[in-house]
């Protein structure tokens, strides 16, 4: 279990890491720009419909549900949910075929490109990525249930390696919508092929019943599509309102939610996996969620003191190349700096909807995530700031409905975390903050990245005995 949970853990931070590679290519190729926005909608059109409508499902109930199938009816009920997908991706790429401007413009309100038959043709092309996708999310979860977990986080690598490599390929002058549209119905072809040959799942069609209940997983289905692709399309509600606010807003935010989802991968989400068996195996234990909101408060300050002491400098480090401008990196620092914010609720997020779903309160958590959207809505429609605003009341609200839920650990979280640890950590970035304004102030990028990568290991060393513990 070690070692499949390492492969599958370096497998998906592998990806997300060439996931974010794709953007700085990108950026670097088109900057911050109406091309940008149109390629960026064009690359993220399948994951976003299939990660908002699907994948939900494919995680929450197709997995345990296959689990509990005797041998016989196992390849039956995967043949009918593979079915389902790809017939249900299918109809959602002959609608965006029918209809290519109509999506564009919910999804980037405002954007009138040029070469507009280019641009729908490109929609066209990459609509047919999206059965492929849908399809692989049902392989993904034969292959769960087979124990092969590193295989779905190597289909996610080599969907990335083969977009990175279109836009390196990719000659000055070319046209880049097009070419982007046939490299992700490649990658998307290339991942699905990888999973069929490593997974070998039964891939004969089937639309008959399945013994053991196939109504109850339709249930199930459904229920997991909710819960799990709701922070999926509160990401795409706000980025479509973020698009709103002119040519290249769209590129802006997009590239500040890949450093955002990048931090939330490496640092949060594997100690949320962590401690959900631990939460599941003693859910009246309240010491094991105290200590780990005591570990993920000081993880999420020093996170975010890292992003103020260097995140500019390394928003220019990374971004700033062909053409991408100052500038365009200035949108993209202040949307950053503002999603920043958001880092210590998303963490908190994850370890308490965890302790829910360890005591089999999942439809809370659904509630929980359908009332912080609709609060993140309201105040994105009515407040200033629009979409960043939405972003972090979302994120807030989402938090704090969680921990209302736990049982009161206030007091068990400052008895594993100290006093002592808080002061330290607070003098700590106090200090590495008037370093950075008085030594460094002048100094150049690398040394400003550098300091903040410090300043982030030496606020994280007093919480070290409380990781031992967990």
């Amino acid at each position: 279990m070690i070692r499949a949970t390492l492969f599958l853990s370096v497998a998906l931070l592998l990806g997300r890491v060439l996931g974010f590679l794709r953007e700085v290519l990108l950026a670097g190729r088109v900057g911050v720009s109406v091309e940008a926005d149109i390629a960026i909608l064009v690359m993220t059109l399948p994951e976003f419909v299939v990660g908002v409508l699907l994948a939900g499902g494919f995680t929450a109930a197709l997995v345990p549900a296959l689990r509990q199938q005797e041998a016989p009816a196992r390849p039956a009920l995967f043949r009918l949910v593979a079915t389902l997908a790809l017939l249900i991706g299918g109809l959602i790429a002959a609608a965006i075929a029918v209809a290519p401007g109509a999506l564009a413009t919910l999804l980037a309100p405002g954007l009138v490109p040029e070469g507009a038959e280019i641009w729908t043709t490109a929609i066209r092309l990459v609509a047919l990525s999206i059965p492929l996708a849908a399809l692989a999310g049902a392989v993904g979860a034969w292959a769960n249930v087979q124990d092969r977990f590193f295989v779905v986080g190597l289909g996610t690598v080599l969907y990335n390696v083969i977009l990175c490599a279109a836009l390196l390929a990719l000659a000055p002058g070319a046209s880049l919508i097009l070419a982007l549209a046939l490299a992700t119905v490649c990658a998307g072809a290339g991942r699905l092929a990888l999973l069929i040959l490593v997974a070998r799942p039964p891939l004969l069609p089937r639309l008959g019943p399945v013994p053991g209940g196939a109504r109850r997983l339709l249930g199930l289905f459904a229920a997991g599509v909710l819960a799990v692709g709701t922070a999926g399309a509160a990401h795409l509600i706000f980025r479509s309102l973020a698009a709103a606010g002119g040519a290249g807003e769209l590129a802006a935010f997009t590239y500040a939610l890949k450093l955002f989802l990048l931090q939330v991968t490496i640092f949060f989400g594997p100690l949320a996996t962590v401690l959900l068996p631990r939460m599941a195996s003693a859910p009246a234990d309240a010491a094991i969620p105290a200590r780990g909101l005591a570990l993920i408060l000081p993880l999420a300050l020093a996170t975010v003191v890292v992003g103020l002491v260097s995140g500019d400098a390394l928003a220019r480090l990374v971004f700033l190349r062909g053409e991408m401008t100052l500038p365009g990196v200035g949108r993209v620092i202040v949307f950053a700096k503002l999603m920043m914010l958001a880092l210590p609720f998303a963490a908190r997020e994850l370890i308490a909807a965890a302790w829910l779903i360890a005591n089999r309160r999942t439809g809370r958590v659904l509630v929980h995530a359908l009332a912080a959207l609709g609060l993140g809505l309201l105040a994105a429609l009515g407040a200033p700031g629009g979409a960043m605003t939405g972003f972090l009341v979302f994120y807030a609200s989402l938090a704090g409905l969680h921990l209302a839920a736990l049982p009161p650990l206030a007091g068990r979280v400052w008895a594993a975390l100290r006093l002592w640890r808080v002061l330290l950590m607070c003098a700590l970035a106090l200090a590495f903050a008037t370093l950075d304004r008085t030594l460094l102030a002048t100094g150049g990028d690398g040394a400003r990245v550098l300091l903040g990568l410090g300043a982030g290991a030496a606020m994280l060393l007093p919480v070290l005995p409380l990781l031992r513990r967990l």
